[in-house]
């Protein structure tokens, strides 16, 4: 494709121009490092064939367009297949965080989505409310919504899930009447499209952000944090009713001495426990962040006031031997 001349292109970043910072998002399987290795031109960017995700760490990848440097950032899929929801938002949490500390803002977010997918809902639903609640009102005006696979569906069915996807609130509705952008990922020149509209934005502040850092909040207590317990309290009293239900069971098996029922209600509560034991856990690390950075701060604090009471010990056996 020959860009236009004022649309130089550079897989190398160029010096003195200024950076901007895109974050793309999505779940496994929409296209991220497909579309990252379309538009930076960059071969060595790994894309998975399956629903298995390629992405299972934050990556950046560089190269210059338009006059500006820009790193697009590959995140995990919000139902990556190797990492929980919990960590996958720990992940971007803890980078968003970081960045911000850092004094970098995003000049804004692209999220994608295959029109492979015949309907959201469940885990899809849930995870673009989590993407809503990580962004926060505001920032949707810097949020480009981008539909991926145009050429894996039939046209007419493809225009009615983007159709959809446009008029339907819970799905990107609300996010297009906040100012959010919908478009289509086709080919190079439609990628350089995306991200050239995220160039003419203002760089912006996450809300879950704002939210780490101004507000010093927990993971757990923000509004993304949030999204992800509520589905690990409703699991969890779920796992526990069904626990109770196969203990009542197994008592009247017990009562009857059907030992092979006995068996098969003790599998069941064994892969229960195990279920219940791993929303546990996953509660436990989203309010693990707050308590890992308090030991942190601590810890730092602690060695500060050993490096001064060394220095200390220093300065004073010196005033000795010059005594001396």
């Amino acid at each position: 494709m020959i860009l236009p001349a004022d649309q130089f292109f550079s897989q190398e970043p160029v010096d003195g121009a200024p950076w901007a910072f895109i974050a793309v998002m999505g779940v496994t399987g929409s296209g991220k490092s497909s579309f990252i290795k379309l538009v930076s031109g960059n071969q060595n960017i790994e894309v998975g064939h399956d629903l298995q995700s390629c992405t299972s760490e934050i990556m950046g990848y560089s190269f210059h367009y338009n006059g500006y440097n820009i790193n697009l950032v590959d995140t995990p899929g919000f139902n990556d297949t190797n990492k929980s929801e919990t960590e996958v938002l720990q992940d971007i949490a803890k980078w968003l965080k970081q960045s911000y500390e850092g004094d970098t803002r995003l000049n804004g977010v692209i999220y994608l989505h295959s029109l492979v997918n015949v309907r959201m809902e469940g885990s899809a639903l849930r995870n673009l409310k989590m993407f809503r609640q990580l962004c926060g009102n505001e920032p949707l005006k810097n949020v480009i919504l981008a539909t991926t696979f145009w050429g894996e569906v039939n046209q007419d069915v493809a225009e009615k899930r983007e159709e959809e996807l446009r008029t339907t609130p819970d799905f990107w509705g609300s996010m297009i009447s906040r100012g959010s952008t919908m478009k289509r990922l086709t080919e190079r020149r439609s990628a350089l499209d995306i991200v050239s509209t995220l160039l003419q934005k203002a760089p912006v502040t996450l809300k879950i952000q704002r939210e780490l850092v101004e507000e010093d909040k927990s993971l757990i207590d923000t509004a993304a944090g949030q999204t992800v317990n509520e589905e690990l309290v409703r699991l969890a009293e779920k796992h526990a009713e069904e626990l109770s239900k196969i203990q009542q069971e197994m008592q009247e098996a017990l009562k009857d001495h059907d030992e092979e029922m006995q068996q098969i209600l003790d599998e069941q509560q064994r892969k229960l426990d195990k279920e219940l034991s791993k929303v546990h856990r996953q509660q436990e690390q989203l309010r693990y962040d707050r308590r890992a950075e308090k030991r942190r701060m601590e810890n730092d604090f602690e060695a500060r006031i050993r490096e001064m009471q060394l220095e200390m010990q220093r300065q004073a056996k010196a005033r000795g031997e010059g005594v001396a």
